[in-house]
């Protein structure tokens, strides 16, 4: 289990209301260990030549607050707030981890510890153990 101490996660400057929300919340998510030393990288990600990506990733560790919303008609899914941890960023989209399975096609705001907020859509969610969800999430307003 992470704690919230800023020493386990490479954390991005903040500001109050973010923290007081997040200070309201449990992180739930479970890292498996061997993930633990990617958490200390930073820079670009590398390619793959089979990738079909049109803008470089790049180390993205922080912590950030998924809103939930009803999008998908036969998922249920009430409004709360979530802890997740930030991997990676590119120009359309963000990865995270999260504790709960999301599905593609639903929609989410997503609030980082800047401030700022990014109504986002799943594109991909893979299971890496029962507490702990890889997802792939692309911007809504991204060209």
């Amino acid at each position: 289990m992470l704690d919230r101490r800023d020493d386990a996660v490479a954390v991005a400057p903040t500001n109050n209301a973010f923290d007081e929300a997040f200070a309201q919340l449990e992180c739930r998510i479970s890292i498996p260990r061997e993930w633990l030393e990617e958490f200390e990288r930073g820079g670009a990600l590398p390619t793959a030549t089979e990738e079909q990506r049109r803008f470089p990733r790049f180390h993205f560790r922080s912590r950030a607050i998924l809103l939930y919303r009803q999008t998908l008609p036969a998922l249920p899914r009430d409004a709360g707030r979530y802890v997740v941890l930030t991997k990676n960023v590119s120009r359309q989209g963000i990865c995270f981890l999260h504790e709960e399975q999301l599905f593609p096609c639903e929609r989410m705001t997503l609030w980082l510890p800047s401030g700022s907020q990014a109504e986002v859509e799943v594109v991909r969610c893979m299971r890496v153990n029962e507490r702990c969800y890889d997802v792939g999430v692309r911007f809504m307003n991204a060209q």
